[in-house]
C-alpha cells in the first residue's frame, strides 16, 4: 500500500534504511497506517479461519478445501477493493497460502 510512498523515498533520500523508514511514518498518513495495520489483521484472521479449517478431524475433502479457499479469497478481493488496495494487496491471501502450502510439501518430501 504504500509502493509510491517507498518509490518517493528511495528517489529523494540516498540515506539509511532506517533514515528512509523515518521518512516513509512522516509521509504516511496516521488514517493510512491505521487502514494497513486493520487490514494486515483481517488478512491474518482470513488465514488462519483457513488454516483452522485444514486442521479440522476428520480432514475436509479436497473439494471441501477448495471451495473454502475460493470463499475466503473471493472474501478477501472484495474487502480490498471495498476499500481500494492495490492489485498486490489482492494477491496476499492466495500468496500466502500458497507458500504454506509450498513449505508443506518440502516437509512432506523430507
Amino acid at each position: 500500500m504504500f509502493d509510491k510512498a517507498k518509490q518517493y523515498i528511495k528517489e529523494k533520500i540516498n540515506g539509511t534504511p532506517e533514515e528512509q523508514e523515518q521518512e516513509l511514518k512522516a509521509t504516511t498518513s496516521r488514517k493510512d497506517r491505521r487502514t494497513a495495520d486493520r487490514a494486515q489483521k483481517d488478512l491474518i484472521g482470513q488465514l488462519g479461519c483457513f488454516y483452522e479449517f485444514l486442521s479440522k478431524s476428520p480432514q475436509p475433502s479436497d473439494e471441501d478445501v477448495r471451495r473454502k479457499f475460493k470463499y475466503l479469497n473471493d472474501r478477501w478481493i472484495q474487502y480490498c477493493r471495498r476499500n481500494k488496495f492495490t492489485k498486490e494487496a489482492e494477491l496476499a491471501f492466495a500468496t500466502q497460502v500458497h507458500a504454506v502450502w509450498e513449505k508443506g510439501k518440502k516437509k512432506e518430501q523430507n
